[in-house]
This record gives structure tokens, C-alpha cells and sequence, in this order.
């Protein structure tokens, strides 16, 4: 109870300024490697609880190592989900997988990688809490890759231009294209 106390305190500044989850990470080995699975779970759910009691919405920030082997089996099936599940071209299959942290990369204006995400939001969109504009693209229309498209990684995309892919995903400044499935900037 006292690390979610002291959670609640932390972010109650900011509690107008949140309108996603409250993410509850649980993944660190070297501090709950003597934690069997039936206490990790038990104290795991009572923290997401006390988040919830005090009106946010949690979500549990794991891996798929702890949601196999370390907690109790589907024991948060009924939870938010925000996987790190690096290297796999798709993540795990878990029940009400909100976020997929599927690695690492650069974004314009930070000057080292960051955890790259996508999220899903029920409507086939990713979303950012962010973006004030619409995008101009949407899920399922058809984009043709022009001479001067980069990357999300800033390569040059003009080895594909004139190819046309369907979007399968939508963020601010970029799209995912399928079937090369790869960010494009726009």
C-alpha cells in the first residue's frame, strides 16, 4: 500500500493532464526474483486497485516472460495491457492489449533512442494525446511512396517510391504502411 500511496501523491499534480493510464510496472527481476507468483499477482492487482480507487484508469506494464511464468496464469485478463515485447513482428496475444512497446528508435527532436509504442485504441487508430489535427489519412486508404519519404529511423524510403501500400495504422507526422510494414513520415 505505501508504494501506491506514494504513486497517487506523485502524479496527483498532474491528475488533470492525464487522460490515458496510470501505468503500473512490474517487470524488475533483481528486485522480485524471491516473490512467488501468488504474491506477485495478489500485490500486482491490489496496487491497480488503489490506482483505480483514486480515479485513474491502471494499466499493467509487463512482458511477456512475467505474464507466463510469474504471475498467475491469465490472472489479468481482465486488465489494461501495455506489453514490451521486443523484437516480434506482431506482440504476443494477450486479452485488452492497450499498448505494444516493440522496441526502440529515434524521433525528430530527441537526440538518443526512445521505447517506440503503438496503441490501440478500438477504432483501428493509434492514438496521441497530443495531436490537435485530424490526419489527412486514414486506416485502410491507399498511400503511394514518393521520392523524398523517409523512414521513422530518417533513412530514405525512395528505394520503395512510386509503390502504393495500405495504411494499417495513423499517427501525427507518420503512417504504417503494410505490407512492407514500416513507419513512413508524412
Amino acid at each position: 500500500v505505501y508504494e501506491a500511496k506514494y504513486f497517487i501523491n506523485a502524479i496527483k499534480p498532474y491528475k488533470r493532464y492525464i487522460d490515458l493510464w496510470c501505468a503500473v510496472d512490474v517487470e524488475s527481476e533483481p528486485y522480485l526474483k524471491n516473490v512467488d507468483s501468488k504474491t506477485l499477482t495478489s500485490a500486482t492487482k491490489k496496487f491497480m486497485e488503489y490506482v483505480a480507487d483514486a480515479g485513474y484508469k491502471p494499466i499493467l506494464y509487463t512482458n511477456p516472460n512475467y505474464l507466463k511464468y510469474r504471475f498467475t496464469p491469465n490472472a489479468f485478463n481482465d486488465r489494461d495491457i501495455w506489453l514490451a515485447h521486443w523484437g516480434a513482428s506482431k506482440p504476443m496475444s494477450v486479452p485488452n492489449t492497450k499498448i505494444w512497446q516493440y522496441g526502440e528508435g529515434r524521433i525528430a527532436g530527441i537526440n538518443t533512442n526512445v521505447d517506440m509504442n503503438e496503441g490501440y485504441f478500438g477504432d483501428g487508430q493509434c492514438q496521441d494525446s497530443t495531436e490537435s489535427e485530424p490526419s489527412q489519412y486514414k486506416v485502410g486508404d491507399k498511400y503511394t511512396v514518393r521520392k523524398g519519404d523517409k523512414y521513422i529511423n530518417g533513412k530514405s524510403a525512395d528505394g520503395v517510391a512510386g509503390n502504393t501500400y495500405t495504411i494499417t495504422r495513423v499517427m501525427p507526422g507518420q503512417i504504417l504502411v503494410q505490407p512492407i510494414n514500416s513507419w513512413i513520415k508524412i
